[in-house]
């Protein structure tokens, strides 16, 4: 009797030290696994859009941006519009890009999808697509743009104000790191109101970059400075949105 007492004890003595033994090497591995994981970089967006806003254009380069197509009182208003919906491109597409889309389409493509493109059988791409579509149809860029036009527009904001881009592309990877295969067109509905969201801060910085065109009110001094900072650099601090 005493024998299989002992017995008894010997073996609920060894079954729990290979549980403490098991369980402490799952923790060891589930702490490796967390400290393998990368985090994006702090940054924080409203310098980042005060930046934009306090931005001077020098004057040639803004003239040239509609110098080839109008001159005159009328290319402020040129010049401003295109910012005005060029950035907006911009944030679209930095959008398909977290979300995996590779969309081949005209800015100027102005398509309204009606209810019968909405059909049971339609990929989560090309519902995308006709959602973006429609955004593009509200702005009106057809209106105002030829697509080189409009392109040129882009390429003038990648060129001299390059933290725009990386506003939106660091606030969409802040959201959603890399494309989900899974997503469903509720997910994208609350995309594109994020991209809403982060569009109309953008526009009000840019909208301050137009204004200081238009009522001369870059100084020499700013200039200066805008040509020894170079483009805007990142902040590694953090500011909600």
């Amino acid at each position: 009797m005493l024998n299989t007492l002992i017995t008894c004890l010997l073996l609920v003595t060894l079954l729990c030290a290979e549980i403490s033994t098991s369980d402490s090497t799952s923790k060891g591995a589930n702490l490796e696994d967390f400290s393998n994981v990368s985090t994006l970089p702090l940054f924080d967006f409203d310098e980042q859009l005060s930046k934009i806003n306090n931005f001077c254009i020098p004057r040639a380069d803004y003239k040239q941006l509609s110098s080839d197509f109008v001159t005159g009182p009328i290319a402020n208003k040129y010049n401003r519009q295109l910012l005005q919906k060029a950035h907006r491109a911009i944030g679209l597409r930095e959008l398909r890009a977290v979300l995996g889309f590779h969309i081949s389409v005209e800015w100027t493509d102005e398509y309204k999808p009606s209810d019968k493109d909405f059909t049971d059988d339609l990929t989560i791409e090309k519902y995308y697509e006709f959602i973006e579509s429609e955004k593009r149809h509200v702005s009106f860029t057809s209106r105002y743009f030829h697509e080189s036009q409009f392109l040129s527009g882009i390429e003038f904001l990648d060129k001299h104000l390059p933290a725009v881009r990386n506003v939106y592309r660091r606030y969409f990877e802040g959201i959603r790191r890399h494309p989900d295969p899974r997503m469903t067109s509720y997910d994208l509905g609350q995309m594109l109101k994020k991209y809403d969201v982060i569009s109309d801060r953008v526009y009000r910085a840019i909208r301050g970059v137009v204004d200081k065109q238009e009522f001369n009110l870059c100084s020499g001094t700013e200039l200066k400075e805008n040509d020894e900072k170079g483009n805007l650099q990142e902040s590694l601090s953090i500011d909600q949105l």
